[in-house]
Parts: structure tokens; C-alpha cells; sequence
């Protein structure tokens, strides 16, 4: 049941299927990821915050020995949570750039390049974002900018 702001509530029809939800704690989906946790006393979608949002990233300049879903989940696990990497990008299709798609936290800077240990030396890569959301640095959510923020905006009379 839909609950505001993209939250949900799930119900389950045994305690077996709820304790196999709750064996994975994030559920890979076509349109991106669903997160669960479990429901406290109270919620209330519209007084949550969040910075976090998932987004393709897109890897640059990394050496075709390194094209591995390890060394892209290693890079994913650097920038947040990775939660899925483009099937070309493992399946021996080197192209331009690898992408992963990744939970990050927009409160934090946005890495754009990051060094690779390739072991007798080291490379850079470049990183880039593929449609990053809207995130407001006032109220510290996603969905809208802080010109859109309407926390601490004044009602006139």
C-alpha cells in the first residue's frame, strides 16, 4: 500500500514469506532498487528525509584487464552501495566506458575521478553521473532544489 514519497507498507500473508523479504534487506528491480526496513511506531513519510539516490555511473579510462564485476563492484562500493552493473559491461562488450548503478549519498561530494591499484601500477579513471536528482541542501532530501524548498519559506497573509 502506497504510503507518500515513495514509501510502502508490505504486507505478507505467512511469517516465512516476511522472513524471505527480510533475508534481503535491498531488492533489485527493473526500474532500480527497493530498500526495506522494518516499520517503526509513527512513520510518517512526510517528516523523512533522505539524500540517498540511485543513479548510473559511468567509468572512464579503465583498462580492459580490469573489466571484472569485482573490480566494478569494488569501484561501486567506493562510491556508496552498488546495486547492479550494465550487462555490457561485463559481458566482454569494452566499449567507451563500463557503467554501475549505484546507491550514493548526495550530502557527500560527488567523486570524479578516483586512482585504480592495478597492482605494478596505478591509473586514474573518471567518473560522470548519469541523471542525478534534485537534491536540497536546506531540508537535506531528494526531489527538489533548494529555489523549490518550501521548508522555512514564509506564508504571506
Amino acid at each position: 500500500m502506497p504510503k507518500g514519497k515513495g514509501y510502502y507498507t508490505l504486507k505478507f500473508h505467512s511469517s516465512e514469506d516476511k522472513a524471505i523479504a527480510k533475508s534481503q534487506l535491498i531488492w533489485q528491480l527493473s526500474t532500480g532498487s527497493l530498500r526495506l526496513r522494518e516499520w517503526v511506531r509513527y512513520f510518517n513519510p512526510y517528516k523523512e528525509s533522505s539524500s540517498l539516490a540511485q543513479v548510473w555511473v559511468r567509468i572512464y579510462y579503465l583498462l580492459v584487464e580490469f573489466w571484472h564485476p569485482e573490480v566494478l563492484s569494488g569501484i561501486g562500493r567506493w562510491l556508496g552501495q552498488p546495486l547492479k552493473i550494465d550487462g555490457n559491461s561485463i559481458d566482454d562488450e569494452v566499449a567507451q566506458y563500463a557503467r554501475i548503478f549505484v546507491e550514493i549519498d548526495l550530502a557527500q561530494p560527488l567523486a570524479e575521478s578516483m586512482v585504480i591499484d592495478g597492482g605494478d601500477y596505478y591509473f586514474n579513471i573518471d567518473l560522470s553521473y548519469e541523471y542525478i536528482p534534485l537534491y536540497c541542501t536546506k531540508c537535506k532530501i531528494v526531489g527538489h532544489s533548494v529555489d523549490r524548498c518550501r521548508k522555512g519559506k514564509k506564508v504571506e497573509k
